[in-house]
């Protein structure tokens, strides 16, 4: 019989993960400290967005989430929209494929007609409420969209 050691004991790999978050967290705040202070690039513009890109799984809701939470304790409004709030109903989704399948993942899934006319309207000095569509996972249809208020 093979016996087979972990690589890090419990403690360790608890250790791990402490470590990890702290840097985090850490790097979090020093993106965030740029974005409020005058060593920050964007001193004397308002900033009206901040992107999250990565793939799956990467940490953007957690991430997006934290920042929320600093920039708010500093009195900041802040609202998030989710990517996945502008996929295409799963019914049209899987009138397009081969199999059925869906593949969440790829660019095609997503609206990016509605995800750009509503980024315009977030940036449109015109506008002082956003209509921003929710995404029902269960359902795979687009629920009733939530108002954000854009302005300053």
């Amino acid at each position: 019989m093979i016996s087979v050691q972990p690589f890090l004991t419990p403690d360790q790999s608890r250790e791990m993960v402490r470590i990890g978050d702290a840097t985090f967290d850490a790097e979090l705040r020093s993106c965030y400290d740029d974005l409020l202070t005058t060593r920050g690039r964007f001193h004397g513009q308002s900033v009206k967005a901040i992107a999250l890109c990565g793939p799956t799984c990467a940490g953007k809701t957690t991430t997006a989430k934290k920042l929320q939470k600093l920039l708010e304790e500093k009195g900041k409004r802040v609202h998030t929209i989710s990517i996945d709030d502008f996929y295409y109903d799963r019914a049209y989704l899987k009138k397009r494929t081969k199999n059925g399948e869906i593949d969440f993942d790829s660019p095609d899934t997503i609206d990016t007609k509605e995800l750009s006319l509503t980024l315009k309207e977030i940036f449109d000095d015109n506008e002082n409420v956003v209509e921003v569509p929710t995404y029902n996972f269960q359902k795979g249809t687009r629920g009733e969209p939530r108002l954000i208020p854009v302005d300053d």
